[in-house]
């Protein structure tokens, strides 16, 4: 008797993990072998490939795999994997049945994986066998990014095949891996969408360019181009480029406006120039009662913002702003370039700025602007500031702040730092550029680095000594990285410094670039 029960007792158990281990089987999804499951697909024909159900165009020479990370952005189950060959020039070939329709759906863009740092190049081929080529760098940070290519400028060409040259113009052993995945054509959004126009901006290149440059209407003297040198002061996606008759020594190009200038309120006149050349820049108010102010252009291969007072022009009916490079002077070539950007007037109203904190809600964008968006505490210590709040030692036109921090760095240390924790993974989708205003009695590199998840650091330079100047690092290529802190390197790697090098620093926050 004590047998059959043993028996019974042991039938029963093994039934009831049976049951068990078929109910958990239930409870878990199997890993998905086939590329689309849906029977109802209706073929998107701005897709290229997603690798996946919009399958539309196949791409020679890349393998369909499995995803093996399925995080971030990316979260297919199916991507393509392409193995660069050894050729400086090898790239992927995609070929349409016919023109694409770019009217719409004007901004090409993949997601790439990659450990592999290097240029991407695209290449498109119209109808005539004519090929336009676009570049961006893709980041061998191993994670998904999306990197987008704006080809609204050639919207109207009828073009029929992309090539695909990843690490152009290298030549490697052959054996990179590049993942992709979502080649695909997106909506072109205007990045001008919605920005009401502001007649004190002459012309940024951007979206406020309310007047012409130049005296024949029927081509500019100050043609917009891509920025050469994003850099410094100017992080600018277009700018003007001048070429000027160095040997002439008032060759010159002017801007006309519809009526005589109002210089009430905003007198002061601006603008970024980027030289190679040095000289004197000479403004001229013409059309009522003339008046001329100089510059002088002596720091060569970087943006810097010159000033010209105006004051004293005021109600005096002029209507034409007159520019005149290496004024007066004939030792150039007849052929100088300059690059220009943000033509403006502005205040000369520079007094400090009193906020009232008053009813502010927070904007966890704002890292600490040391008035009301004190978001974050600076330093390793929550229980002490590395960076308090003082009151602004130079007040200006480059930073009206009443309150700034102010940050001791241990400039014989290459990598004493001003650490901040955000907490929790900074969103950089659309907020991807760090910026910060610093004031530093003498010029520096800094560094930038995020931390905590994948880390990504980003350099930047302090070239002017005593004034205000603000600088920018893009993040973009950290975007899903999960990274949850920021730490800044004054006068990073170096040992040249003090044991007490001072830098002041305001209005730390992130921005869309």
């Amino acid at each position: 008797m004590k047998t059959l029960l043993y028996r019974v007792s042991i039938l029963l158990i093994v039934c009831s993990l049976f049951h068990s281990c078929e109910r958990e089987l239930q409870e878990y999804d199997f890993i998905r072998t086939e590329r689309c499951v849906s029977d109802n697909v209706v073929v998107n024909p701005f897709i290229i490939t997603d690798f996946e159900c919009q399958s539309n165009v196949e791409i020679s020479g890349v393998s369909v795999i499995r995803n093996p990370s399925e995080t971030g952005i990316n979260l297919s189950s199916f991507v393509g994997e392409y193995i660069d060959g050894t050729s400086a020039t090898d790239g992927l070939s995609i070929n349409f049945d016919s023109a694409i329709d770019l009217s719409t759906n004007a901004v090409f863009n993949l997601k790439v994986k990659t450990r592999t740092t290097g240029t991407l190049e695209i290449q498109l081929t119209n109808t005539l066998g004519q090929i336009m080529s676009y570049t961006i760098v893709v980041t061998g940070n191993d994670i998904w990014t999306q990197y987008d290519f704006d080809l609204t400028e050639v919207q109207n060409e009828d073009f029929i095949q992309i090539d695909l040259i990843f690490n152009s113009g290298i030549t490697t052993n052959g054996e990179d891996v590049y993942l992709i995945d979502d080649l695909k054509f997106d909506v072109a959004v205007d990045p001008c969408e919605g920005v009401v126009e502001d007649l004190s901006v002459i012309n940024d290149f951007d979206c406020q360019q309310n007047y012409f440059l130049g005296d024949n209407p029927a081509q500019t003297d100050v043609p917009r181009i891509d920025n050469p040198f994003i850099q410094g002061i100017n992080q600018s996606a277009h700018v003007g480029r001048y070429e000027d008759d160095g040997t002439a020594p008032f060759d010159n190009f002017q801007v006309v406006f519809d009526a005589p200038i109002d210089l009430t309120d905003n007198s002061l006149l601006k603008l970024k120039v980027y030289a190679t050349t040095s000289g004197p820049l000479l403004a001229k108010l013409e059309g009522g009662t003339p008046i001329e102010v100089f510059a002088n252009i002596t720091v060569l291969n970087q943006w810097v913002d010159y000033t010209f007072d105006f004051s004293l022009a005021a109600n005096s009916g002029n209507d034409r702003l007159v520019l005149f490079f290496n004024a007066g002077e004939t030792d150039g070539t007849n052929a100088d370039i300059y690059y220009l950007d943000d033509i403006r007037f502005e205040s000369d109203d520079c007094s400090a700025i009193i906020e009232d904190c008053t009813g502010v809600t927070p904007d966890l964008s704002i890292v600490n602007d040391f008035d009301c968006q004190q978001n974050y505490n600076l330093g390793n210590d929550p229980t002490i500031n590395d960076a308090p709040t003082v009151q602004n030692p130079n007040v200006s036109c480059q930073n009206r702040s009443s309150n700034v921090g102010r940050y001791v760095d241990d400039g014989t240390m290459p990598f004493d730092n001003l650490f901040i924790n955000l907490n929790t993974p900074i969103d950089l989708s659309v907020n991807s550029t760090f910026r910060m205003k610093v004031l530093a009695a003498n010029v520096a590199p800094v560094l930038a680095k995020l931390e905590g998840g994948t880390p990504a650091e980003v350099f930047a330079d302090i070239t002017v000594a005593g004034d205000w100047v603000e600088l920018s690092f893009n993040f973009a290529s950290a975007m899903g990285a999960g990274n949850d802190k920021l730490v800044l390197f004054f006068n990073a790697g170096q040992v040249n410094g003090t044991a007490m090098d001072i830098y002041y620093i305001d209005d730390m926050r992130f921005e869309a670039p």
